[in-house]
């Protein structure tokens, strides 16, 4: 019995510092201790926890594209559902592209994964 406590307690503090880190990370961690279904559960709640209480893209823009090669990049400027607006990041719109309707509802974190993604999967064609 003991032992069982000392795991969960173990993966309760993974799965609270996983709020921090990349889910695949906190999954492997967790995986690597099968027995403790529990916190499999707790680190799974404490994600989406954090994703719930970010906020999140309600309307993006996109651009202006460059008309020649001395023009800046576009930009993503997004608002989110607390009121603030920001620009997230350019990009260069001959390797990814992107829309609105693919940012609305992430945060702001979602954002610069779902670019990585694009940016991996351009640089592995």
């Amino acid at each position: 019995m003991i032992k069982i406590d000392e795991n969960l307690q173990s993966l309760r503090e993974i799965a609270e510092a996983g709020v921090k880190k990349d889910m695949g990370q906190m999954m492997e961690q967790v995986a690597a201790q099968p027995q403790n279904t529990h916190a499999y559960w707790a680190a799974v709640e404490a994600q989406k926890d954090e994703a719930m209480s970010e906020p999140k893209v309600v309307s993006a823009v996109i651009g202006p594209m460059p008309k020649n090669m001395r023009d800046d990049m576009p930009k993503v400027t997004a608002t989110f559902d607390d009121g603030e607006t920001k620009e997230l990041f350019s990009f260069y719109p001959d390797e990814i592209t992107f829309v609105e309707s693919e940012l609305l509802g992430l945060t702001r974190k979602q954002v610069g994964e779902l670019r990585t993604r694009k940016d991996v999967a351009y640089l592995r064609s």
